[in-house]
């Protein structure tokens, strides 16, 4: 659904309140924080940037597994390039020229009166595989907008003792939670020390097993008369954005021969597309060569898990190994970066 001009003078009001109250002055990315949505069960995890300088705003990281993404990042345990990885909105304050032509307009529409070096506020969303793009959906904006105002209660209200938010030694976090007033009806807020939830994952389900033509399956298996190496099998994005509506990164995905470095089968798609095209090249693999690999590698368990049911039928032995020598050296040549 399309926001109204209300919701975006709303949510420009609350960037601006945001911006004059100047958080990262006493606030790090250190200072993690939550704000659970009024409407269901997601967790946004604040970080307010700036105290370094460079990058002034509060970047949003959705759910268990943006917060998890965060958190590697400030251990320096994240692999990878976090453009591809991150999930959140992003709230910055930048010159005008670093605005996407729609939002300038918009601020023009809106009749907002802006001037200075960061006076401009931009919202964007980051979703793994995609180029971050500024807001649309009308749930994000309103969601956004009462997470800003949160942040603006969390930032006063630690101003004194901002520490006081690392209490929860990276197990609980502060997280502000909607609660409907008693004989009023409107929203009121309170906090609370949570753990973060497992199933709170807005990003698509992990490890679930693409669904494969049984009988197909049945024939190959009848057919196999040998055994081929160890293949490996990945897929990676590649840092050449598809131009559509709203431009994407495309995945290769590709099963190579470990012991030849020879590519078995190659793709390129969506990101959400990737286990179906690297199910489709396994099954041919084994239908036109009649062999199954003595061991099938990934780097991550997650991708096994989404083959299951093509691993299942052959019976094939399965493994996660950190390094993938045969797929690394053609990711290597074109320039492709880890999921």
């Amino acid at each position: 659904m399309e926001p109204m001009r209300q919701e975006w003078l709303e949510l420009y009001e609350a960037a601006g309140k945001f911006q004059k109250l100047k958080p990262w002055e006493w606030l790090s990315n250190i200072h993690l924080f939550g704000v659970r949505c009024p409407w269901d069960q997601l967790t946004g995890y604040c970080c307010v940037m700036g105290s370094g300088k460079e990058v002034y705003g509060l970047a949003v990281y959705l759910g268990t597994e943006g917060l998890q993404t965060v958190l590697d990042l400030l251990n320096g345990e994240f692999s990878g390039d976090p453009l591809f990885a991150q999930h959140c909105y992003m709230l910055s304050f930048g010159s005008r020229d670093e605005l996407y032509p729609e939002e300038y307009e918009r601020v023009k529409k809106l009749d907002l009166s802006l001037n200075g070096k960061r006076a401009w506020p931009s919202f964007r969303l980051y979703e793994p595989g995609y180029v971050p793009w500024p807001l649309t959906n009308r749930d994000d904006i309103v969601f956004l907008t009462e997470i800003i105002n949160q942040a603006i209660e969390v930032s006063l209200s630690y101003r004194q003792d901002p520490d006081a938010l690392l209490e929860g030694n990276g197990e609980r976090f502060l997280v502000r939670i909607p609660v409907t007033g008693e004989g009023t009806g409107g929203t009121e807020w309170t906090s609370e020390w949570l753990q973060p939830d497992p199933a709170d994952r807005p990003l698509e389900p992990s490890g679930r097993a693409v669904v494969v033509d049984e009988l197909r399956m049945l024939k190959a298996q009848r057919a196999v008369n040998g055994d081929a190496g160890v293949w490996e099998v990945d897929s990676f994005f590649i840092p050449m954005p598809i131009e559509e509506e709203r431009p994407f990164y495309p995945t290769m995905n590709v099963i190579a021969d470990q012991e030849t470095g020879q590519l078995l089968h190659y793709g390129l798609t969506q990101r959400s597309e990737a286990t179906e095209n690297l199910a489709e090249g396994l099954l041919t693999l084994i239908e036109t060569h009649r062999v199954i690999p003595t061991r099938l590698v990934a780097r991550h368990s997650n991708l096994l898990d989404e083959l299951a049911s093509v691993i299942a039928r052959f019976g094939l032995i399965s493994r996660v190994e950190p390094q993938l020598p045969a797929i690394e050296e053609f990711q290597q040549s074109v320039g492709g970066k880890l999921l």
